[in-house]
């Protein structure tokens, strides 16, 4: 049942209301309305409550999982942390907020599950009736032609000049921010008629998450495609901006009717790919909530739209062991090539410990499209560090650095296991489970 069917229902709570209709009001938003990114507004009921509300009914969805450890990571990185993390005033977390939170819990409590993508104005073409049997999911360190970013801007402006040095900048802006971003850009350097300018509404910056999934086929033009997913936030806006790129590169669009994130998606670009729990439990058909597996139980549902429309043959899902709200892969591991993959380190006396430890025997016992064994790089994250939330693009590894006494050993960690490429350390608004991946896309290069 549709939210707009249940509101009658739930008129006596009309404070709670409001609260949800700020994010309608995005959700309504259209290409031709110049709308500015959804604020973060204050309920004049206290937003902890709607959890207490709804979550008795089981409506919400699970925001905590057991701990082996009594002390909690807050109070444990609290007692050893020499960073402060950051976040940007007046934009959307890049978890659910508290209002978003409402709407979900509303269509729950009608006892459907929210969708959180609007109706596409594009229709999309049967992915399996024209890739062919082998697609592939592009990886990071393949060719990138661009990156894509949005504006107003999650990263600093030395950094946009530092991508534009690798690639083209795809830019995702409303029109009426065009001079004002045509002036910053031109601050550090880069000229209007450089920059691929992408209109239309976004209701954030994080275009790793809600970003394009790209793989390359021979049965499609110009060699790569968008199969798209369903962007885990009711964010209408955001959930389209996929649809504006093809249309802005000239590429075929599908849709692979899963719901997904960017940011819990890592592909070693030979057929394997990791991601958590969530991948499993965000998607109804899969029927399950298990967030504890290592790994989880296949879900038949998911394995076979990744391994049909993104060539993945092997999907490693498992349990979040960084236990966070967000559960995303690369808050703690990152492929670094198709025989390499980086995963976080922490201290015997962190509370998550036992639970990466877990997941890096795991992958130990894995091996490679090629049948060898994985080279496990470990870094150092013990306060929590987010330096696995990376970008690699055509030679060069941008790190996000937070101030820590940590970060030059990150970089250096990044140089052994990476000598070919040129590795910089970039200061931004960083939070353990929010970087420098995060807000940023590569573009592959034509293939054709």
């Amino acid at each position: 049942m549709k939210l707009s069917l249940i509101l009658p229902q739930v008129l006596l709570l009309q404070q709670l209301c409001a609260a949800a209709a700020t994010v309608s009001a995005a959700a309504s938003s259209s290409d031709d309305e110049e709308s500015s990114p959804v604020p973060i507004t204050t309920a004049t009921t206290d937003t902890a409550d709607f959890s207490e509300i709804f979550s008795n009914n089981g409506i919400l969805p699970k925001t905590t999982k057991k701990r082996r450890s009594t002390l909690s990571v807050e109070e444990y990185v609290a007692s050893v942390q020499d960073w402060t993390p950051k976040q940007d005033e007046g934009v959307l977390p890049i978890g659910l907020s508290p209002e978003e939170e409402f709407v979900v819990a509303l269509d729950r409590m009608a006892g459907g599950t929210y969708d959180a993508a609007a109706p596409k104005k594009t229709k999309r073409k049967k992915w399996k009736e024209r890739l062919g049997p082998k697609p592939v999911m592009i990886p990071e360190w393949e060719n990138m032609q661009g990156v894509l970013i949005a504006y107003p801007l999650g990263i600093s402006l030395n950094l946009v000049a530092a991508l534009h040095a690798r690639a083209k900048i795809f830019c995702l802006l409303q029109s009426r921010y065009s001079s004002r971003a045509e002036r910053d850009f031109r601050s550090v350097g880069i000229q209007s008629d450089e920059v691929e300018w992408i209109y239309g509404n976004t209701d954030s910056y994080w275009t790793r998450d809600y970003g394009p999934w790209f793989v390359s086929s021979t049965r499609v033009d110009r060699g790569i495609a968008i199969i798209n997913h369903e962007y885990n936030r009711p964010r209408p806006n955001d959930d389209d901006a996929p649809r504006k790129v093809a249309e802005a590169m000239g590429i075929a669009y599908y849709d692979s009717g899963m719901v997904g994130c960017g940011g819990n998606m890592m592909v070693d670009g030979t057929g394997q790919a990791i991601a958590t729990h969530i991948a499993y439990t965000e998607n109804d058909r899969c029927n399950t909530n298990d967030d504890d597996s290592v790994p989880l139980p296949p879900c038949r549902f998911v394995n076979n739209r990744m391994k049909r429309a993104y060539g993945v043959q092997t999907f490693h899902v498992v349990a979040d062991p960084s236990n966070e709200y967000i559960d995303h892969v690369d808050c703690w591991a990152k492929y670094l090539s198709p025989s390499k993959i980086m995963i976080r380190e922490v201290s015997a006396s962190h509370p998550q410990h036992d639970e990466i430890e877990e997941v890096v025997q795991y992958f130990a016992g894995t091996q490679t499209a090629e049948g060898e064994n994985w080279e496990i790089v470990r870094i150092w994250t013990d306060s929590d560090q987010p330096y696995t939330n990376s970008l690699i693009l055509n030679g060069e590894v941008f790190v996000p650095i937070v101030g820590s006494a940590w970060d030059d050993d990150a970089l250096q960690t990044y140089e052994d296991a990476m000598p070919d490429y040129v590795v910089t350390g970039w200061t931004g608004s960083w939070a353990s489970t929010d970087a420098l991946h995060c807000r940023t896309r590569g573009i592959p290069a034509f293939q054709d």
